[in-house]
């Protein structure tokens, strides 16, 4: 491998090698990661701009100098979602630098940081690194991310997205019995997903069923050590239950919200998941969730043989199956809430982060059960896969990045005009907002917290 010129990169690269080790399919898991995350990165520096898109401009109001934060807001439903930890990430990382583009950097660390963490699962699980492990780079840092990577708001789902892949690489890699810190730590998990929103709110559900599995299971034991296990569950799942219960309290559906019929919802929520892999799931729509119930199918017979193995193996498969129905759970309560939207609904561009963690889960039962070929076989398919949705996916994010950069040029060429406020709001909120008034509205937020295109001295 040719050394880098920069003496910092070359540290860098040293450093992702030294952890890869001298395994030639280690090193190119590693390399595909790099180099996809430099793509990702590239992604937002090219295309990244200063103005605003959709839900960014609503958080403005919160950035103003003269507005306060009461603990309230924090818990105020935004759209039909409560989202805590999402906006106090937003607040800290846009408000803190005073730079729109700061949760996109956000975003792209807990990308790279899901990809890296589950490379290290899927070798753990295995034994050993293969170089189908690069699935997860292609999986995590694809092009078809690009609205996610341009919208700092995107952290109300890279958030949710990389807790669940925590959950994952803990439930997936643990041992026969978890102990009381791997069960603690689990606790974390299950007590945040429910302050994420409705794309974590289903895990709850999930989690509760797996903290009562690990206590029935501590109770005829006889260790002292699993006694404690039993009991941090159960405070586990008393705690996730409150949250999930007061998540609901004072809670109502935006209005005019309508309730699908079953067909459109399953519908919908399959789009979601086939969304995972990014543009393939829109240009082979009709064949795509057929192609995924297959997949879904053939990782829960893995996991199912793989329970009758070993107590680990046991473990380890009920574990990566509680993340499977968490996320069933996601797309369930995706294609409730977004089936009546409109055709393809559950095809959105935001979703495929989202979705991801699915398809890291039936990695996790392909790597399972590596010692069966059905195993490698599933490997070999979801890599071929994510491969394969390489170059759509690049392009997809090039469309999308130029398109909002043009946009972007434009209402800042207008700004330095001297257009004003109506006059923008009339001619640019199809491009950036919902509705002309309130654009209006957002854009004298944006004036009074001097952010962004408005960050002036001249203004």
């Amino acid at each position: 491998m040719p050394e880098a010129p920069n003496p910092p990169i070359r540290a860098f690269w040293r450093r992702i090698a030294s952890l890869a080790g001298d395994d030639p399919a280690a090193r190119f898991t590693a390399l595909a990661w790099l180099v996809m995350l430099a793509l990702l990165v590239r992604q937002v520096l090219v295309y990244g701009t200063q103005v605003p898109f959709n839900d960014d401009w609503i958080m403005l109001a919160k950035l103003r100098p003269d507005e306060q934060f009461p603990a309230a807001w924090y818990w105020w439903v935004h759209n039909e979602h409560r989202i805590p930890l999402a906006k106090v990430a937003y607040v800290a990382s846009v408000g803190g630098t005073h730079d729109i583009r700061a949760g996109t950097f956000v975003t792209v660390a807990l990308l790279a940081a899901s990809a890296w963490l589950t490379v290290r699962m899927a070798r753990r699980l295995r034994g050993r690194a293969h170089f189908t492990d690069a699935f997860f780079p292609l999986l995590w840092m694809n092009g078809a991310q690009s609205e996610n990577v341009l919208n700092s708001f995107q952290l109300a789902f890279s958030i949710p997205a990389a807790i669940a892949v925590i959950g994952l690489v803990l439930l997936a890699t643990g041992d026969e019995r978890p102990g009381p810190g791997r069960v603690a730590m689990l606790a974390l998990v299950a007590w945040a997903m429910p302050l994420t929103g409705g794309i974590g709110l289903p895990h709850s559900v999930a989690w509760m069923g797996w903290f009562a599995l690990v206590y029935f299971s501590a109770r005829r034991s006889v260790a002292a050590v699993d006694r404690w296990t039993g009991r941090i569950a159960v405070a586990a799942l008393l705690g996730t239950l409150v949250i999930t219960i007061g998540y609901f309290v004072d809670y109502t559906f935006l209005p005019g919200f309508r309730r699908p019929p079953p067909g459109l919802l399953v519908e919908t929520a399959l789009q979601f998941l086939t969304r995972g892999v990014g543009e393939t799931a829109v240009s082979l729509r009709a064949t795509a969730p057929w192609v995924f119930a297959v997949l879904a199918v053939w990782a829960l017979w893995l996991l199912a043989r793989a329970r009758t193995e070993s107590d680990t193996s046991y473990a380890r498969a009920v574990g990566i199956s509680v993340v499977i129905v968490a996320m069933g759970g996601t797309a369930l309560a995706v294609g409730y809430g977004r089936a009546m939207d409109g055709d393809g609904a559950g095809l959105l561009e935001r979703y495929g982060m989202v979705a991801a963690p699915m398809w890291c889960a039936l990695f996790a039962a392909a790597c399972l059960a590596w010692s069966r070929r059905s195993g490698k076989l599933l490997a070999f398919v979801l890599f071929a896969i994510s491969a394969a949705s390489f170059l759509p996916n690049f392009r997809s994010g090039e469309r999308e990045g130029t398109a909002r950069r043009a946009k972007a040029e434009a209402f800042e060429a207008d700004l330095v005009r001297g257009l004003s406020i109506d006059e923008l709001a009339e001619k640019y909120w199809r491009d950036f907002y919902y509705s002309p008034d309130g654009f209006v509205l957002v854009l004298r937020d944006a004036e009074a917290a001097r952010i962004g295109p408005f960050d002036r001295a001249d203004r």
